[in-house]
């Protein structure tokens, strides 16, 4: 799971897939034509990814959300970590959560920055279902003191999204994988541990079915240029 923060992306994209990258995210603004770039990912065997800053509107995802694994909102502006949670980005993910639902398609949120303990909670009930922390756990004495909290603090969100999407009638446009139809937004009910990025990040999430995502339990990341 690479997270691109550089530009031009479309010189790199090719280089991470051959590398080994399974999934690959990219900010607009880093794109000519963020289409052109979303299919050049995908025609390397990828998944693929926007990254939205917290300025950017997410009326850019308007014409390409169907070609979409994965939407990462970015909660701090990139550049350092330790920032505090931009507060804002609770409607934000509202909104994009809204327009991934009815979408129809198993495309994962998620939210990077300022991710902790103490409002994890708040932000799984916004919409995430995949959630970046970095030194909110390594900065502790004890990560798997932290984590276990971490964890328990999303676990009534995730029940919650969890009941909704097995109340919600199942749409006929949605694919059978494996024998059992994918889910827009059906969150397991414990989130697993499967990326640590190399600014101090841990990706804490799951896949919405709630099987593991094959290729995402190594170290990768954020790379900035």
């Amino acid at each position: 799971d690479v997270h691109l923060m550089v530009e031009p992306v479309d010189r790199i994209v090719p280089d991470f897939a051959k590398a080994g990258a399974s999934l690959i995210s990219f900010h607009p603004e880093a794109s000519r034509h963020v289409h052109r770039t979303i299919q050049l990912i995908k025609s390397h065997g990828c998944q693929a990814g926007l990254v939205l800053n917290p300025a950017t509107p997410v009326e850019v995802l308007d014409y390409v959300l169907e070609e979409l694994d994965l939407v990462l909102l970015m909660s701090v502006n990139p550049g350092f970590g330790g920032q505090a949670f931009i507060p804002s980005a609770l409607p934000k993910l509202r909104r994009v959560r809204e327009m991934i639902d009815r979408s129809g398609r198993a495309i994962r949120l998620e939210i990077d920055g300022g991710v902790k303990a103490d409002n994890i909670g708040e932000i799984a009930a916004a919409g995430a279902d995949t959630f970046v922390a970095g030194s909110a756990i390594f900065g502790a004495p004890d990560y798997a003191e932290v984590i276990g909290r971490t964890r328990a603090a999303v676990a009534p969100a995730r029940r919650a999204a969890k009941q909704k999407a097995d109340a919600r009638p199942e749409p006929s446009a949605f694919r059978k994988i494996g024998g059992a139809p994918a889910s827009a937004h059906r969150p397991c009910e414990w989130p697993s541990i499967f990326r640590s990025s190399c600014d101090g990040g841990m990706t804490i999430g799951g896949r919405g079915d709630g099987r593991r995502l094959p290729g995402l339990h190594g170290a990768s990341g954020n790379v900035a240029g």
